[in-house]
C-alpha cells in the first residue's frame, strides 16, 4: 500500500509540474551526416569538432564520423556553438549549431583547392619572408586564411573553392593583392608577388 501511495504522489507531481510548464528532457545530441559536396557520397572517418565557449574560454569536443558518414556528438554543457568537419584532401567546413534548418546537420564538404606561389622583391628578385592572406567567398560570409612566406615560398593546402582575393605583404614593402578563382580539387600554382619598397615609384627615370 505504501508503494502505491508513493507512486501516486510521484505521478501527481509530474502532472502538476507539466501543467505549470516545467518539463524534464534529455540533453540533445548533435546528429549529422558528412557528404562530398560534388558527388553527394557519404565520407567516412571525418573528424568532427564542436567548438563552444565556457566561462570565457574556448572549449572543444571531438568525435569521428563512422563508416557511413554519420556522427553524433554531445554538446553539453553548451547551448550553442560551431561544428567543424575536416578530413585530409577537403577544406574544413563550419556549421552553426543549433541550425535554422533543423536538429540534423547534413554537412557537405568540398575538396580542397591547394594554392602556392612566391614572394620576392621587385627590384632584385630576392626572395622575401612575409605574410600572405587569402579571403574566399562573399563579403557577407568570407573565409579568411593567413599563412607565412618563408624564403619566398608560400602554400595553402586546404582552401575552399570560390572567388579568392590574395594579399601579400612584407616588412618595408608595399603590399600587393591579386584575385583568382579556386575550384574544388584543382590546385593553383605560381601565384607570384613582386613587391616594391615602400615609397618607391615604378617606372623609368628620364634625363
Amino acid at each position: 500500500m505504501k508503494h502505491r501511495i508513493t507512486i501516486a504522489i510521484a505521478v501527481l507531481g509530474m502532472v502538476v509540474l507539466g501543467s505549470a510548464g516545467i518539463q524534464f528532457a534529455q540533453s540533445p545530441t548533435i546528429d549529422g551526416l558528412v557528404r562530398d559536396g560534388a558527388s553527394g557520397q557519404t565520407i567516412s572517418d571525418a573528424r568532427v569538432d564542436f567548438e563552444y565557449r565556457l566561462d570565457g574560454s574556448k572549449q572543444t569536443s571531438t568525435t569521428q564520423a563512422d563508416a557511413f558518414g554519420r556522427f553524433r556528438i554531445d554538446p553539453r554543457p553548451a547551448s550553442e556553438g560551431i561544428v567543424v568537419v575536416s578530413i585530409l584532401g577537403y577544406s574544413p567546413t563550419r556549421r552553426r549549431w543549433p541550425s535554422k534548418k533543423g536538429s540534423f546537420l547534413d554537412v557537405e564538404i568540398d575538396r580542397a583547392a591547394p594554392l602556392s606561389g612566391r614572394l620576392k622583391m621587385l627590384e632584385t628578385d630576392q626572395p622575401l619572408d612575409g605574410i600572405v592572406t587569402v579571403v574566399v567567398g562573399r563579403l557577407n560570409n568570407p573565409i579568411m586564411v593567413t599563412g607565412q612566406a618563408r624564403a619566398g615560398v608560400f602554400a595553402f593546402a586546404d582552401l575552399p573553392p570560390g572567388q579568392a582575393v590574395i594579399w601579400a605583404r612584407a616588412n618595408g614593402m608595399a603590399p600587393s593583392l591579386t584575385r583568382v578563382t579556386l575550384r574544388a580539387g584543382e590546385s593553383v600554382e605560381n601565384i607570384d608577388f613582386s613587391l616594391r619598397r615602400e615609397g618607391s615609384v615604378a617606372g623609368r627615370v628620364l634625363d
